[in-house]
């Protein structure tokens, strides 16, 4: 994990805590393995034999923050990158527990991981910064933020309203797919969005800079560590597409 995130991730508080997973560690995001019962969430030794049939396949989160595919047929440790590109910490087990809730539930499929890492302020459907109206929970925003509605083609009038105050009505165009939040309504708490006259309910957590640079693995992990569920199977769909 680069030093950024690494403090980021603290700031939470999260990454703190006691954990089961050891530094040789790593979890299992999407795939399923017969030896060994393996399958998304499942925290495996790396020095370990890795058993995989022909056919089968695993995507792996390592402590590193490396992610890698595994396809079968496949006999022995889990493959490793030349370098590793940092430590997750503590994250790792908090990644599997999240996994573990999550997996199977994504309705997000086919998503480009270049468009929804390096392009969070897009118009992409399924770009893993757009906040979700229809999803609401907990979302990890970064400047320029902007809500994502799945129907289009009518304009309607949006009121957004939270501890940094109120603002609106805003004009959301018919044919637009996100629409921008003010920035000065970036800011940690929960936040009512009202889209001609139903209240969404969300929680914003303000990303610090620099977090949006962090590589799909670390960033898997962040958004793990913050509770920021949505994201959590955005990135699951993305890696695991990959």
């Amino acid at each position: 994990m680069r030093p950024l995130l690494a403090a980021c991730v603290l700031s939470i508080g999260l990454a703190l805590v006691a954990t089961a997973a050891r530094a040789n560690d790593a979890v299992v995001l999407d795939g399923i393995a017969s030896a060994g019962n393996l399958q998304a969430g499942s925290i495996i030794a790396t020095a370990d034999p890795l058993h995989l049939s022909a056919g089968e396949r695993l995507t792996i989160l390592l402590q590193s923050g490396d992610v890698v595919t595994v396809v079968g047929p496949h006999d022995g440790p889990v493959p490793r990158p030349g370098e590793a590109s940092g430590d997750l910490g503590g994250a790792l087990q908090t990644v599997a527990d999240v996994v573990v809730g999550v997996s199977g539930t994504s309705r997000v499929v086919g998503a480009s991981r270049e468009v929804a890492i390096a392009d969070p302020a897009g118009d992409t459907p399924h770009g893993v910064w757009l906040i979700d109206l229809a999803e609401g929970g907990t979302h990890c925003a970064l400047d320029g933020a902007r809500f994502l509605r799945h129907e289009v083609g009518r304009a309607a009038l949006v009121t957004i309203e939270s501890a940094a105050g109120t603002v609106g009505p805003l004009s959301w165009g018919a044919d637009a797919a996100t629409l921008s939040l003010p920035a000065s309504m970036v800011a940690d708490g929960p936040m009512t969005v009202t889209l001609d006259g139903v209240p969404h309910n969300l929680v914003l957590k303000r990303v610090p800079d620099g977090v949006d640079d962090a590589a799909p693995g670390a960033l898997l992990a962040f958004f793990a560590t913050a509770g920021c569920r949505g994201q959590v199977r955005q990135m699951l769909a993305i890696l695991a597409a990959d």
